[in-house]
C-alpha cells in the first residue's frame, strides 16, 4: 500500500505539526520570482502519508528540493496559534528549519507570530549566493499545524530531482511526544531527523498518540511498506498490566502483515524521577519505568525464542541514561542535546539492523 494513503482513522491521533502540499494550481509570481507550488513534481514531500482529512496532521515532514537558485523564499501558512505550547517557543513550535546540503542554515517563523491564525507568510531564506546546485531540506514545525504553499526562486532557476535516499523504504517510528521532538530547539534536531541525515534515510513519525499502545495502530503502521519499524511508545503507557497485555501483540500483529521487516523495540529512556500524578505514590517512578523495560525485554525474548530473529531490543538507557540528565528539559522530554545523544545511541543498532 502507498504510504501516502495510510492513517485512515483520525481518532487514533492527536493533531500535530505537518508539512502539507498546497492545493494544486498556479501561485502568483511577482517581481521576477517564480512561486513554485509544492505540488510541482520537481519538489518532494517526504516523511508522511497524505492525510485523509486536514484534521490528521503528521510531524516529521520534510520538503526537499535541489536547485541552482542564488536565492530562495518560502510561502507557508500556520493555522494554529504559534504560542499554544509556549514552553516550546515559536522557533520550536512554529518554525520551519532549513538545511542546505545537510547543514543547518536557519529557522523561519511567521512574519508576525503574535497575530491570530491562520498566518500566511512569504519569508526569504537566502539571497545573493553563487549559482550552484544545492540540496535544500525544509523541516515542518514540531507542533503547529503548517502548510508549505510554495517556494520562491528567480524565473531562470533550474531544478533537479532531490538526492535519492540510501534505502527505498522509510523507517517508521511509533512513539510519543518525545518522538515528535518536544523541547527540540528546532525541527531538524529531533533524533529521527539527526539520524535520517547521518544515514541518509527517509522516515515517518507517528507520535503524540492519543492512546499509546492501541492495537489498531499495528495495522495502521503496517500499511506503510517500511525498511524497519521502531516502537518507542512505552513512556506514555501508565498501566503495566495494559503494556503486558498489548506490547507483544503489537509486535506480532506487525509481523503478521510484514513478515520480513525488522522491528526495533526501545525500552524507556531515563525519566529523571518526575512526579506523575497517575502513578501510585507507593510505586516510585524509576521502579515503574523498570517494569516497563522488562515487559519490552520479555516480548523480544519471546519472539526470538520462536525463531523471529528480526525483532531487536534497544535499551533506552543506551540512548539517554542517568549520566546524560543534562539532555532533559522538564524531567522527561529530551532537549536538543538529549536528542543528539539519542541519535548517536541508536545509530550503531540501525546500521547493523539495516546493513548500512
Amino acid at each position: 500500500m502507498d504510504r501516502r494513503n495510510f492513517l485512515k482513522d483520525s481518532s487514533l491521533f492527536l493533531t500535530c505539526g505537518t508539512l502539507v502540499a498546497a492545493a494544486s494550481g498556479e501561485v502568483d509570481s511577482p517581481g521576477g520570482t517564480d512561486w513554485t507550488p509544492t505540488t510541482d513534481s520537481r519538489l518532494e514531500l517526504d516523511g508522511f502519508p497524505a492525510p485523509p482529512t486536514t484534521s490528521v496532521m503528521r510531524p516529521g515532514s520534510r520538503l526537499r528540493l535541489r536547485t541552482d537558485s542564488p536565492s530562495l523564499a518560502v510561502r507557508f501558512t500556520i493555522s494554529t496559534p504559534p504560542n499554544k505550547y509556549i514552553y516550546l517557543g515559536v522557533f520550536g513550535q512554529a518554525g520551519l528549519a532549513v538545511y542546505v546540503d545537510d547543514r543547518y542554515l536557519t529557522t523561519v517563523i511567521p512574519t508576525d507570530p503574535t497575530n491570530p491564525p491562520p498566518l500566511t507568510s512569504d519569508v526569504p531564506i537566502f539571497s545573493g549566493q553563487p549559482r550552484r546546485m544545492r540540496s535544500i531540506t525544509i523541516y515542518s514545525p514540531i507542533m503547529a499545524t503548517c502548510s508549505i504553499d510554495a517556494v520562491g526562486v528567480p524565473t531562470d532557476a533550474h531544478f533537479e530531482k532531490p538526492r535519492p535516499y540510501r534505502l527505498d523504504k522509510p523507517v517508521v517510528y511509533y512513539g510519543t511526544s518525545i518522538t515528535n521532538g518536544f523541547f527540540a530547539a528546532q525541527a531538524g534536531v529531533t533524533y529521527e531527523a539527526l539520524l535520517g541525515r547521518r544515514l541518509n534515510l527517509d522516515y515517518v513519525v507517528v507520535g503524540n498518540i492519543a492512546k499509546p499502545g492501541d492495537l489498531r495502530m499495528a495495522s495502521v503502521l503496517a500499511d506503510v511498506d517500511a525498511c524497519a519499524y521502531v516502537l518507542d511508545y512505552t513512556h506514555n503507557v501508565t498501566s503495566i498490566k495494559f503494556l503486558r497485555d498489548t506490547f507483544l501483540t503489537m509486535v506480532e500483529t506487525l509481523r503478521g502483515k510484514r513478515p520480513d521487516t525488522p522491528i526495533v523495540c526501545i525500552t524507556p529512556i531515563y525519566w529523571a524521577g518526575v512526579e506523575n500524578p497517575s502513578v501510585p505514590t507507593a510505586q516510585p517512578e524509576d521502579e515503574r519505568e523498570e517494569l516497563k523495560r522488562e515487559v519490552v525485554r520479555a516480548a523480544v525474548r519471546n519472539c526470538r525464542a520462536k525463531g523471529d530473529n528480526k525483532v531487536f531490543l534497544v535499551e533506552g538507557y543506551d540512548l539517554l541514561g542517568p549520566d546524560q540528565a543534562d539532555g532533559i528539559t522538564d524531567g522527561g522530554h529530551p532537549n536538543s542535546l538529549g536528542f543528539y545523544w539519542m541519535s548517536q545511541g541508536l545509530e550503531p543498532a540501525m546500521r547493523k539492523i539495516l546493513g548500512l
